[in-house]
């Protein structure tokens, strides 16, 4: 996850599903973890109680839920999609996130491995940024994600893009995860067309695609 703002490009090391950006040092001091407030774990308990345990493939069920505000369909038979459902995925990278765009006032963020699109919606719900770029390569996962921003009436705001992003523009082989896990998919340049689902897709150069005009 990125934030463009007039003093350049604030890296933040939130999970991504794409193996392209170099990751956090290993010196780097741990972050303080942010507890969910007790309120939002009492909430969070209830809300299992509706949702229910993951789901298996077989009783595949998506659902409309709200995050942060913002309104999202999700997959119960995802992990990710499930925690969203509970309103306790990434609270802490979100809260941080919020509370730097506030902070910083970006012109653009660009949301790298998107997926279902959770920050971009996020952050456009909020009115965070005035622009915001997403990119998912993830066929599958990029109709989620279109699918969500049109649901919360973002189209104007938000540019989605089926691309990945790369040091340079080319081609590179998507290795797709499996449903239980889809916001994992990744960029693997060990993987071969067509062996376990992987397939080409477009990749651009983030510095091009970033560009402030």
């Amino acid at each position: 996850m990125n934030v463009a703002s007039g003093n350049g490009l604030v890296r933040y090391a939130a999970p991504m599903n794409q193996s392209v950006l170099k990751p956090v040092p290993a010196k780097a001091a741990p972050e303080t973890a942010l507890p969910l407030p007790f309120g939002a774990r009492v909430r969070s308990r209830l809300r299992r109680l509706w949702v229910g345990a993951k789901r298996k493939p077989e009783r595949s069920k998506v659902v409309r839920c709200r995050y942060f505000g913002a309104r999202l369909f999700v997959n119960l038979e995802d992990e990710i999609g499930h925690q969203v459902a509970l309103r306790r995925y990434e609270w802490q990278q979100l809260t941080q996130m919020m509370d730097a765009c506030r902070r910083l006032r970006p012109e653009l963020f660009v949301d790298v491995g998107a997926y279902l699109g959770l920050y971009s919606c996020v952050i456009g719900h909020h009115k965070l940024a005035p622009r915001i770029l997403a990119l998912e390569p993830d066929r599958e996962s990029f109709v989620r994600l279109t699918a969500n921003v049109s649901l919360n009436a973002l189209n104007g705001m938000v540019e989605a893009r089926e691309v990945a992003a790369a040091a340079h523009p080319g081609k590179v082989t998507l290795a797709p995860a499996g449903v239980a896990d889809r916001g994992m998919s990744c960029v693997d340049p060990k993987a071969h067309d067509g062996v376990e689902g992987a397939y080409p897709v477009e990749a651009v150069a983030l510095d091009d695609l970033a560009r402030l005009d």
